[in-house]
């Protein structure tokens, strides 16, 4: 699989906190604020996987095994936007979402944010 990464954009990675001591409803609320912030400039990047299921396949393997996933520390919850996640290379599951998110959003196609709960209580995972 071929992806020629230097059309991502640029990241100079600033951590910024948003909340201090957040709750679940603030990392969703960061989660969907980071989505709604789409860079044109990555749609540039977003050619390279064609919207099909074929081309969503691909995309699926790049994320996953071009980006390291790793959970954020205990107490801490970064979330990344795909220029920043690129440049990092690693992130958990909200970072690689946003990731694929703009993605989707480049090629027009509608999707869904899902945050689950494997038991019942706060969500865990998107």
């Amino acid at each position: 699989m071929t992806v020629d990464t230097s059309k991502i954009p640029h990241s100079d990675y600033i951590e910024e906190v948003y909340h201090e001591d957040g709750d679940t409803q603030d990392i969703i609320d960061v989660v969907l604020a980071g989505d709604a912030e789409i860079d044109p400039l990555f749609c540039e990047f977003a050619r390279e996987f064609e919207p099909t299921k074929a081309g969503l396949r691909k995309l699926w393997r790049f994320v996953r095994f071009q980006v390291e996933y790793k959970e954020d520390p205990y107490g801490i919850q970064q979330i990344k936007l795909p220029a920043a996640l690129w440049k990092i290379a690693r992130g958990d599951c909200k970072s690689k979402t946003i990731f694929i998110n703009h993605i989707l959003q480049c090629w027009g196609m509608d999707y869904i944010i899902r945050f689950t709960a494997p038991d019942s209580g706060d969500y865990k995972h998107v």
